[in-house]
Parts: structure tokens; C-alpha cells; sequence
């Protein structure tokens, strides 16, 4: 989830070329920030897995789960079409900061994007 909204955030703000550059770059952060975090624990606990790392990982899954949540509430506030992942971009756009995308992928967990067809179905049938 986390590296398709990374991809998401980088098409908006610097287009479709600029999308898997990011992705690399944040799985890269990523393995690294895990690695240091692994190599502490080590040090300070004489064990990879404990205290930072495990911290780290709680934290990690903390935020991302925050970040869908807001994205959901976003999305539905403000009758935004597509997956919930696609809102930030949207948001950019709206701003003034960068180029709307849309998500309609395996990653658009809440199925927002399905809903949004349902509604548009809807509408068409009923004029």
C-alpha cells in the first residue's frame, strides 16, 4: 500500500516517468531504515528483532493505517471518484500543486472505486 501511494504522490507532483523512480527510492529508504533499525537492536539488545525494530514496524503499520483512514474520510467527504489511494493526488490537483490520477487498482482496499461505478450506473439508468 505504502509504495502505491508513494507512486501516486509522485505522478501527481512530478508526472508518469517520475512514478517508479520514487517507488524504488522509497523500497530502497525503506530496506535501509529496516536494516539500521535490525543492526541497533543487535548492538544495544544482542538481537535483531526487539527494540528499535519492533518499534519501528509499529510505528510503520500505525501510520500507514492513519493515513487510509484520513484518505477514506477525505474521499468520501468530499465525494472524491476512485480509490481512496488517488485522494492526495486529487487534493494536489484541487491545490493547484500537481496533476490528479486515478487508482483503480487491487490496492483500493475499501473498494471506493467500486462504489463510485455503482453511483454512476445509478445515475445514468435513473435519467
Amino acid at each position: 500500500m505504502f509504495i502505491i501511494v508513494i507512486g501516486a504522490l509522485a505522478q501527481s507532483i512530478a508526472g508518469r516517468e517520475a512514478r517508479r523512480q520514487w517507488q524504488v527510492r522509497a523500497v530502497a529508504a525503506l530496506i535501509a531504515t529496516v536494516g539500521i533499525a535490525a543492526v541497533i537492536g543487535k548492538i544495544t539488545q544482542g538481537s535483531f528483532w526487539g527494540f528499535p525494530l519492533a518499534d519501528l514496524v509499529w510505528w510503520f503499520d500505525v501510520l500507514v493505517v492513519v493515513e487510509q483512514f484520513v484518505a477514506l474520510v477525505l474521499a468520501v467527504a468530499l465525494a472524491m471518484p476512485g480509490c481512496e489511494i488517488g485522494v492526495w493526488s486529487q487534493l494536489l490537483a484541487k491545490l493547484g500543486r500537481g496533476t490528479a490520477t486515478r487508482e483503480d487498482t487491487l490496492a483500493c482496499i475499501v473498494g471506493l472505486h467500486l462504489l463510485d461505478a455503482w453511483e454512476a450506473r445509478r445515475k445514468v439508468a435513473a435519467s
